[in-house]
């Protein structure tokens, strides 16, 4: 069931800023990287209930008009100090995930010191600082999702705790990326309290699959992207051929065709662009012609079908 929470959000240039992440950066994980299916609610990692899909009217130009949550801006934080430290992005992304989102029992491989519980998304009790330990470069085939890195205390932080730790993961030697996440979290506070936040409302969608769409049974336009399409934060479906299809198909839902009024279709297009970007689904300019991004055409057999005598594809 959908349900609407409005919750305090920040502008994504202004989180980029105050995380000295530079546009570039953030956009080349999110369409070549591990961002954009996080972005777009794919997996277990989803982020999509923290940062919102691109706005309009919004007044934010950079970015896409997107906004984020303080839990997704320490996320994002974390994220790109770990990245900057060697961490291999896949690897920095579950870790910062764990941290924010997952907490520390103590009593796994990712303690250096047993029976040292840690609430997820808060710092270790007392007055030392929390530092994230991880082991930089391409983890081992034998690793676990948890294993690699460790949240500790900076009491617990010495040279014998680490060598024992390191010697658990069969790792002699290892080029080790610190992190100190008390010094991380303060600065990236400190920073969003001069930005001015916005009380968004934002769906949450729980247990909703990976490929399923809001409103699939009612809704036309979720009901054809369930069918014909696939998510794809890096699919590129040239709008003709989606508007072609969509046209043929409504004619086959309802019965009857979609009625386009004197300016040629263009009303309808455009109503059809709203509802796709309501969805989360983009409209932009892709070498020369306007697509739609983050969706691209199913591979399953009806879709083929379907698509081959609409389209004229092979």
């Amino acid at each position: 069931m959908r349900t609407k929470d409005a919750v305090t959000m920040y502008p994504l240039t202004g989180v980029l800023d105050v995380a000295k992440v530079k546009p570039a950066a953030f956009n080349q994980h999110l369409y070549k990287g591990v961002l954009g299916p996080a972005l777009e609610g794919a997996g277990e990692m989803s982020l999509a209930s923290h940062v919102s899909q691109p706005m309009r009217g919004t007044g934010v130009v950079r970015g896409g008009g997107r906004f984020v949550t303080l839990e997704g801006a320490l996320v994002l934080g974390v994220f790109f100090r770990l990245v900057s430290g060697g961490i291999p992005s896949p690897q920095a992304l579950r870790m910062a995930w764990t941290f924010l989102f997952l907490g520390e029992t103590g009593n796994g491989i990712r303690a250096l010191v047993p029976d040292t519980p840690r609430p997820a998304g808060k710092l270790f009790p007392g007055p030392g600082d929390t530092f994230l330990l991880a082991i930089s470069g391409s983890p081992s085939e034998t690793w676990g999702d948890g294993d690699g890195f460790a949240f500790v205390p900076g009491s617990d932080l010495t040279a014998d705790k680490i060598m024992e730790w390191l010697d658990l993961h069969s790792e002699d030697s290892a080029a080790l990326c610190l992190v100190n996440l008390s010094e991380l979290v303060k600065g990236l506070k400190s920073g969003l309290d001069g930005l001015a936040p916005l009380a968004l409302e934002v769906d949450y969608l729980p247990g909703t699959p990976a490929q399923g769409w809001p409103d699939a049974q009612s809704d036309p336009v979720a009901a054809f992207l369930s069918e014909y399409t696939t998510r794809d934060p890096w699919g590129r479906t040239p709008a003709r051929d989606f508007y072609s299809a969509f046209s043929a198909w409504y004619a086959a839902w309802t019965g009857a065709p979609i009625v386009q009024g004197k300016d040629g279709g263009k009303g309808t297009n455009t109503a059809l662009s709203d509802a796709l970007d309501a969805l989360g689904v983009r409209k932009m300019k892709s070498n020369g012609i306007m697509t739609f991004a983050g969706i691209r055409w199913s591979d399953t057999q009806t879709a083929k079908s379907f698509l081959s005598g609409v389209l004229d594809l092979e």
